[in-house]
């Protein structure tokens, strides 16, 4: 397999196409946006977005968040085998140390995750995403609202 980086445009598009909630705000800070080639195939199977942590991290040096990750059926290779080349190609480029933080959808154990090398470590906050500040807007609810998803790191580089 193959991984290089592509367009938001084509990642918004992919991510519309094969992940369940869509693209939706999750290309909003995109800094990395990761495609994985099938050997036998010239389109992309999956794709990684990759953004600035969404959250304030105090207690951990998270320096990036996979917000998106979706895979084509045709896909023949798992989508931890695509992290692991998109967090060694991460590391290798040296643009980005620290911690990579993500999420599972509710429903599901998050197994990708670990097999791809990223470690639970506890849950989201389950607060409501769609509450701002004092006269701001509020958004839509969104998958996360008011449920504790688990919490997922994978290490980039040096963390201190």
């Amino acid at each position: 397999m193959i991984v290089q980086e592509v367009s938001s445009d084509f990642a918004k598009t992919f991510l519309d196409t094969y992940h369940p909630l869509g693209a939706g705000g999750a290309m909003r800070g995109a800094l990395v946006n990761l495609a994985g080639y099938s050997d036998d195939l010239a389109w992309p199977v999956f794709v990684g977005t990759f953004v600035s942590p969404r959250s304030r991290w105090k207690h951990y040096p998270v320096s990036l968040e996979l917000a998106r990750l979706a895979w084509s059926p045709l896909a023949k290779r798992s989508a931890s085998t695509f992290l692991r080349k998109c967090l060694r190609m991460l590391r290798q480029q040296g643009r980005f140390t620290g911690l990579v933080v993500t999420y599972a959808l509710p429903g599901t154990s998050g197994i990708v995750y670990e097999r791809a090398g990223f470690w639970q470590d506890g849950f989201s906050g389950g607060a409501s995403w769609s509450v701002r500040g004092p006269g701001e807007r509020a958004t839509p609810n969104t998958i996360g609202n008011k449920v504790r998803l688990k919490r997922f790191f994978a290490t980039l580089g040096r963390t201190q």
